[in-house]
């Protein structure tokens, strides 16, 4: 059997000692957060002030107060307005005349005569005349004549003459003859006859003659007579003939022989069926005939003259 163990003997002297090689760096770590910014350096020197340019091309002299600059594209400078206005793209362009007044675009364009006005788009664009006033979207567009008038759109868009009239949408549009008056949606549109007058919607529509005169929402409103009257909605509305006198809303709508006459209150149709009638509704109805007293006397018609009278005494 083995025995006790025996005491632990003294440890030996350390041996000599040495560091081994380094070794390798290993991975470089995050980077850390950015530190607060710095304080601002001192401003450096100013620059030399570099060259002046050249001088601008100086503003044009006006003459009077309210004279006003306008663009000049034929120049590609600036020019002074003074007697006569234009303002908007080629408003007034060519040929204005003096005391003019062109405002929107392309008014008053080519040829506006002197004193004319024209506002609006295109509104008395080309060859508007001496006096004349067009106010409107194309309102006198076209050779609109002397001291005539057109208010509205298109009012006397094409070749209102000399001191004709055109007031309310299209009224007077295409050959307004001189001195015709239309007033209202539509009056004397088209062709309306020398010193003819149409009032009311589409009144003298078409081809209303010289002297004609209509009164009333179409009245005379296509192909009214030399000298004809129509007074009343719808009166003499077609074809009225010359010199024929139509009084009363839809008194002879259609084919009014010449010369005839015939005034209705009742609404009831009436026409003449032949030329130089005269036809009158209503008349009151007497009875019994005689009355007692009796204020009536019978009516005398001269045939050489025309003129009517009563029986005395």
């Amino acid at each position: 059997m083995t025995g006790s163990t025996g005491p632990v003997g003294f440890t030996g002297d350390t041996g000599p000692c040495c560091t081994g090689t380094t070794g390798p760096t290993g991975t470089t770590g995050p980077t850390g957060g950015t530190g607060p910014t710095g304080p601002t350096g001192d401003t450096g020197d100013k620059g030399a002030t570099g060259f002046t340019g050249a001088t601008g091309p100086a503003n044009p002299a006006a003459i009077c107060w309210s004279d006003y600059l306008y663009w000049n594209d034929l120049t590609s400078l600036w020019s002074v307005g003074s007697s006569e206005i234009h303002i908007g793209c080629q408003a007034g362009q060519v040929a204005q005349n003096v005391n003019a007044v062109a405002i929107g675009l392309q008014a008053g364009q080519n040829t506006q005569g002197s004193a004319a006005i024209a506002v609006g788009f295109r509104a008395g664009q080309n060859s508007q005349c001496t006096n004349a006033i067009a106010i409107g979207v194309t309102a006198g567009q076209n050779s609109q004549g002397s001291a005539a008038i057109a208010i509205g759109f298109q009012a006397g868009q094409n070749t209102q003459l000399l001191n004709a009239i055109a007031l309310g949408f299209n009224s007077g549009r295409n050959s307004q003859q001189v001195g015709a008056i239309a007033i209202g949606e539509t009056a004397g549109q088209n062709s309306q006859g020398i010193r003819a007058i149409a009032i009311g919607s589409q009144a003298g529509f078409n081809s209303q003659q010289l002297n004609a005169i209509a009164i009333g929402n179409t009245a005379g409103a296509g192909s009214q007579g030399t000298g004809a009257i129509a007074i009343g909605a719808s009166a003499g509305a077609n074809n009225q003939g010359t010199f024929c006198i139509a009084i009363g809303a839809g008194t002879h709508f259609n084919n009014q022989p010449q010369q005839s006459i015939v005034i209705d209150a009742t609404n009831s149709g009436l026409i003449a069926t032949a030329v130089n009638q005269l036809h009158v509704k209503p008349i009151r109805v007497v009875n019994p005939w005689p009355p007692t007293p009796n204020p009536f006397r019978p009516l005398w018609w001269d045939q050489s003259t025309g003129e009517i009278v009563a029986q005395g005494p």
